[in-house]
């Protein structure tokens, strides 16, 4: 690659020595210019991408024309100020962003020195090596950076003012940084180059071990073995080429039981073994020797699944969640279970937590759903069925949740129904006002007689204010039930539309099984709309036709519970006077007799048949009934 890393290091180094550099109230008032201006557009969208484009220039561009010279000390200061944004802020893209203004503003000067400018090309560099469509140019100009640091020009009195100034990395661990750079992208074979000349063993049989040279990365472990042979990386190293658990067993020895990497790769092979109770204990050890491990505290929380552990599982997750708060399958995990000793507010907050980082994992909205079902959050549980039904393409969707749902509809639905509350509470302010009455009375009756004449001067000048505060508390009490119960309605009628629509898609999609259709006809109750709810009834009875029900017991419950939804249909329908009534307590009468002629060898003694058999006693009275007053309207 030819050198051009007169483009990555400054243009024009100053002469100044660092002693004697002077910084004036204009420099400072430059520098902190210049960073405002830089912070103020890298904090929109738009300065990102300007930042982005700037990124390309070099040091002698028009931009670097354009801003006040600032002075090396107060260069040295910028660059800082980045380095406290990186030590006092969180680890995420926002962090390299916050730093961006800083960097900027030090390379964009004509005239600097050597480390301040190699420093915040190094953090440049470290920047745009995290985002995609800027790696391959982190990469080139990590590459000249070094070439460039590793050439003789210019001299060493060029090179070391400011040297303490910045946090510069020593030689070998900014070649080690470039290999690692190397490794990410995939070059594995210029990576181990790096890692050899500088003889980083354990780097370097990781490279063999990416090039899948085992044997080369053998015999290089087996040499250093021989120079070092109580060093427990290499142990552990020698397990992971051989596959051999003795290996980990003499590097836990070998480092007098604190090596953690050991225990980690015993845990690690039990558990591909399915021996989890020996991996929980590795993974513990390993744990309490350095427990900054989210991926180990997992393993540890799967291995207690597996033994039926929950309690400890709940503690192993949840720490997973602490060190890796976006880790979406550890949050879905915890809502599991959490539903299980029924911590089902917990279980709903674990639940939204793993939907914000595995919103395309319909199991985990299945999930969310099901907590929020548990939970009473109906919207919530509408939402999470309907996303479960779009990510599966309907293949998939939890009825026993939707049939939760539906029951709570119902329990809603019965409450709204009722007589208004605001009469209750109006009965609780009077009796409230009852009660302080007969207090006063009491006072009255036990107070001594020379203050009776007081007391009742006092009872009726506040008489008035209380009959107006009795008033007013009962203003308040009805004003509260009334919203109260507004918004109750208003919730209920966006989750019953929301449960529909997902219901009439559901009957459309794979997922229909006769049970669809049977919610469908609750729900269509609750509308209000019976002749539907009949057609959704019988649409299921249809699909059990083909069901074992003559002879299992399963079936058959499925079967009755169906029959009996039916023809109680057609009973309501005949009541309110419908038109159809008779043929529909016709085709009741009809289904009910073949049905108990089917199932009376098998179920006779049951209750449901007990129950088919008084509901068909209903069905024919009330077909007797139908015919007298049609043949009397006749007779009229």
């Amino acid at each position: 690659m030819e050198d051009d890393s007169a483009v990555y290091l400054a243009p024009h180094i100053t002469n100044q020595p660092a002693a004697g550099s002077s910084v004036t109230g204009n420099d400072y008032a430059a520098a902190s210019t210049a960073g405002a201006r830089q912070h103020s557009v890298f904090g929109s969208e738009q300065g990102a991408a300007a930042a982005s484009s700037s990124s390309t220039l070099s040091s002698s561009s028009s931009t670097a024309g354009r801003l006040h010279p600032i002075a090396p000390a107060l260069q040295a200061l910028l660059l800082g100020w980045a380095a406290q944004i990186k030590k006092g802020t969180s680890h995420d893209d926002l962090q390299q962003w916050q730093m961006a203004p800083f960097v900027e503003a030090v390379l964009q000067q004509q005239s600097t020195q050597y480390m301040l400018h190699a420093t915040a090309r190094l953090l440049k560099c470290r920047h745009e090596k995290a985002r995609g469509r800027t790696r391959e140019r982190a990469l080139m100009q990590l590459e000249q950076l070094c070439n460039a640091l590793e050439s003789r020009q210019p001299p060493m009195t060029v090179r070391l003012p400011y040297c303490h100034c910045v946090r510069f990395p020593l030689w070998p661990l900014l070649k080690k940084e470039l290999a690692e750079f190397y490794i990410a992208l995939g070059f594995v074979g210029a990576a181990l180059k790096i890692f050899e000349s500088l003889e980083m063993w354990d780097q370097l049989i990781l490279c063999y071990q990416l090039l899948d040279r085992k044997q080369v990365a053998l015999e290089l472990v087996q040499q250093r073995l021989q120079v070092t042979p109580d060093n427990a990386k290499l142990w552990c190293v020698l397990g992971d080429i051989q596959q051999q658990d003795q290996h980990y067993e003499k590097a836990w020895q070998v480092s007098n039981r604190r090596s953690a990497r050991a225990q980690r790769s015993i845990g690690k092979s039990a558990l591909q073994r399915k021996e989890y109770s020996k991996a929980a204990a590795a993974y513990k050890l390993a744990l309490g020797l350095n427990p900054l491990y989210p991926d180990v505290w997992f393993a540890l929380g799967f291995c207690y699944l597996k033994l039926k552990d929950n309690s400890n599982a709940l503690q192993a997750y949840t720490k997973v969640t602490q060190l890796e708060p976006e880790n979406g399958e550890a949050w879905n995990n915890l809502a599991a279970l959490w539903l299980q000793p029924s911590g089902y507010k917990e279980a709903l907050h674990a639940a939204e937590q793993a939907i914000k980082h595995k919103r395309d994992n319909w199991q985990t909205w299945d999930n969310y759903a099901t907590a929020a079902a548990k939970a009473g959050a109906m919207a919530a549980c509408v939402r999470g069925l309907n996303k479960v039904l779009e990510l599966t393409n309907g293949q998939h969707l939890s009825l026993d949740t939707l049939s939760s749902l539906l029951s709570q509809l119902e329990q809603e639905n019965q409450f709204l129904t009722q007589p208004d509350d605001s009469a209750a509470a109006v009965a609780a302010a009077e009796a409230g006002s009852a009660t302080a009455d007969d207090e006063q009375s009491e006072e009255t009756m036990d107070a001594p007689e020379q203050l009776l004449h007081l007391l009742n001067v006092t009872h009726k000048l506040s008489a008035e204010q209380q009959q107006q505060d009795n008033t007013a508390q009962k203003v308040s009490a009805i004003a509260a039930a009334d919203t109260a119960l507004a918004a109750r309605q208003r919730t209920y009628d966006q989750v019953l539309s929301t449960a529909g629509t997902l219901l009439k898609s559901a009957i459309s999609a794979p997922a229909c099984t006769h049970e669809v259709w049977g919610l469908l006809g609750r729900w269509y109750s609750l509308k209000g709309e019976l002749l539907s709810s009949q057609e959704a009834a019988l649409k299921q009875v249809r699909a059990l036709q083909s069901s074992p029900y003559k002879s299992n017991p399963t079936a058959f419950a499925v079967m009755a519970a169906a029959s009996l939804r039916l023809c109680r249909a057609y009973l309501a329908s005949s009541a309110a006077g419908r038109q159809g009534g008779l043929r529909e307590l016709s085709a009741a009468r009809m289904h009910l007799r073949g049905l108990l002629k089917q199932c009376e060898e098998a179920f006779g003694d049951k209750q449901l048949y007990k129950e088919l058999h008084k509901l068909l006693g209903d069905v024919l009275q009330a077909e007797d009934a139908a015919l007298a007053a049609k043949r009397a309207a006749a007779a009229e």
